[in-house]
């Protein structure tokens, strides 16, 4: 599927697994920006095969327009996610319709997904 993940971390051992596990085999792209973590973040990236760019944090905004501008994404779709999001099997199938669809009336510029996320 034409679609990279870009997920945002610092410190999200705790996390991390569970988000990119949600990921594995149906993203074309796994990118992981990290503001300097010094737990089993990065470690948990490279399993998952993730490519992991280093930087600074400064607003949760300012991080992730550096990653859509800076990172070298080929996809055409992006799928953005905190560490401790992550992505039900139905919800990938929806996105997978979605960003393959040739029907102009279900392709969107932005795909927007509201959902509660409950604690672990």
């Amino acid at each position: 599927m034409p679609l990279a993940a870009v997920i945002l971390t610092f410190n999200e051992e705790r996390n991390l697994d569970e988000c990119l596990g949600s990921l594995a085999g149906w993203v074309s792209e796994l990118h992981v920006v990290d503001s300097g973590s010094t737990d089993q973040t990065l470690a948990i990236a490279a399993r998952h095969g993730a490519r992991v760019t280093p930087h600074p944090f400064e607003t949760h905004a300012k991080q992730w327009q550096w990653a859509l501008l800076a990172l070298p994404l080929e996809a055409d779709w992006v799928l953005a996610l905190d560490a401790d999001q992550h992505v039900t099997p139905e919800l990938a199938a929806e996105i997978g319709r979605l960003v393959t669809s040739n029907d102009p009336a279900r392709r969107f510029d932005t795909l927007s997904v509201h959902y509660e996320l409950s604690a672990h």
